[in-house]
């Protein structure tokens, strides 16, 4: 009976001080990836959608091949990943060897 108490207690300390508050979600955006039309060792990677948290896409080999905004469109080598930084600094992978 104490034990169920006691779990029962913190579940609703849990809720009443929302505890899981503080956790940031992953960047989100949906890629449109089409090879590149010059250069086959190339793919062009344009940004269709972004989640709230995701501050920017970028090239997985080199962070200088990146967008901010819905619409835009920057290259990536073949067998690169996909990368999205949050606005808190966080990243994740969005999609991985691409063009492979």
């Amino acid at each position: 009976m104490v034990a169920i108490t006691v779990i029962l207690a913190a579940v609703i300390a849990a809720f009443v001080l929302d505890m899981g508050s503080g956790q940031s979600s992953n960047a989100e955006a949906g890629l449109d990836i089409q090879e590149n039309s010059s250069h086959s060792n190339l793919q062009d990677v344009t940004v269709t959608s972004m989640g709230d948290n995701t501050k920017a896409v970028y090239c997985g080999d080199s962070s200088s091949n990146s967008t901010t905004e819905v619409g835009g469109t920057f290259q990536c080598s073949n067998g690169s990943n996909i990368v999205g930084n949050t606005s808190d600094g966080g990243e994740n992978v969005l999609s991985t060897d691409i063009g492979a």
